[in-house]
């Protein structure tokens, strides 16, 4: 035998090699994702499943659901007695201060920088 037709037998070996590899390691890849393309409604959309023609459920008296109590209107929206506050609405300290400085240079320096 030749080099060269050593050379390419090597060669195709090679190849073939990492096309089996390539085609094990996918095998495990799939491009429908179960798990996150299940059947769902969107939010008061229309659904037969219930008799009221609702998908969502009305909540129920007097609960308030995760992340909406906005209980301080003064924290939450700026405002004393239905006015625009002039104080802030928690006491400023100088532990209130760095948790801010902490918070701008963890969320916001990456895009407004620390300057």
């Amino acid at each position: 035998m030749s080099t060269k037709h050593i050379a390419l037998h090597k060669g195709a070996r090679w190849l073939w090699g990492n096309l089996a590899l390539l085609l094990i390691f996918s095998s495990g890849c799939e491009l429908r994702q179960a798990m996150y393309d299940q059947p769902r409604y969107e939010p008061l959309e229309a659904s037969n499943f219930f008799a009221d023609g609702l998908s969502a459920r009305q909540p129920i008296e007097g609960t308030v659901a995760r992340g909406q109590l906005r209980f301080d209107q003064h924290l939450y929206e700026g405002k004393v007695n239905g006015e625009l506050a002039t104080t802030l609405p928690l006491p400023m300290s100088k532990e209130f201060l760095q948790r801010g400085q902490n918070r701008f240079d963890v969320f916001c320096s990456p895009c407004h920088d620390r300057t």
